[in-house]
This record gives C-alpha cells, sequence and structure tokens, in this order.
C-alpha cells in the first residue's frame, strides 16, 4: 500500500493526517499549535525594544521592523512544519503529499520547502479547514484522487 500524507494548516496550527486507499482511511497523526503566530502584533511586541518615549512630549514612537513579528512568527512556523515534511520524507514515512492550507500560509510553505519534498505534491486546496471537523477534510478531496493511489 502507497503512503498518504495530509497536511492541513494555517498560520497558527497545522494537522497531518495519513490515508490509505479511500477517504474512509484518514486518521489524525500529528496536531502542531504555534501558539506565537495566533497571538495579536501588540502581544507580541509588547516586550520587545525599540520603543521611545520622547522626553517632555508624553508621545511615543515605535520603530517597526522591515518584517513584522507576527510576519516572523508564520514563517518561523512554516519552516518548522517543513522539517517536519522533509524528516518524514527522509524516513519513508510517506510517498506522496497532499497539502491543504491557508492561501496565503500555503505561500509559505512553497516558499521554504526543500525541493525534494515538492516532488512529492501531488495535490494542493488553497482553503483553511485546519480547525473544521475532518469530514471537511474528505470533501474537499477529489475521489477520483484517491482511486488512483493503488
Amino acid at each position: 500500500m502507497k503512503s498518504l500524507w495530509i497536511l492541513v494548516a494555517d498560520s497558527s496550527r497545522a494537522k497531518i493526517y495519513e490515508a490509505g486507499l479511500t477517504l474512509e482511511t484518514i486518521t489524525e497523526t500529528r496536531d502542531l499549535i504555534h501558539g506565537q503566530s495566533a497571538m495579536a502584533e501588540r502581544d507580541l511586541t509588547a516586550d520587545v525594544s525599540g520603543s521611545n518615549r520622547s522626553s517632555g512630549s508624553g508621545s511615543r514612537h515605535h520603530f517597526e521592523p522591515h518584517t513584522g513579528i507576527k510576519e516572523q512568527e508564520t514563517v518561523n512556523f512554516a519552516r518548522e512544519i517543513n522539517s517536519i515534511l522533509d524528516q518524514g520524507r527522509r524516513q519513508g514515512s510517506y510517498e506522496k503529499l497532499v497539502l491543504v492550507a491557508a492561501p496565503d500560509f500555503l505561500g509559505q510553505l512553497r516558499a521554504g520547502m526543500n525541493p525534494q519534498v515538492h516532488k512529492l505534491v501531488v495535490h494542493e486546496v488553497d482553503k483553511n479547514i485546519v480547525k473544521q471537523p475532518l469530514e471537511d477534510l474528505r470533501r474537499v478531496l477529489p475521489k477520483t484522487f484517491f482511486s488512483n493511489m493503488a
């Protein structure tokens, strides 16, 4: 039987499923939560230096980095996921990969993906369903895809 991993993700949560030859054989094997990506930018920057209070005026100036901290946390999470996918590939844990992710996060995943992992991607869905029930995942995967797995 050929092994298939299905990654369902957004910028703060990811689930990895394994599937056999039918939609009914999908089982969750990993649930990753990246709390920093879910936090508001102001909460992430609360303890960051770079704020300056001007003397006398009471006004505050905040020096924003070129890349926001929240965006950087999203990149970090995509990097973490890509590392797990690459490790699974090297260990032979799967032969094919399906990506189901929020559109902007799907781009982050692609940007940092190992080319060897990318070769294993057989289907992509740009939809955010990571917090939805398993039935929603089954609905977005084409039934004909599983008939071609054998």
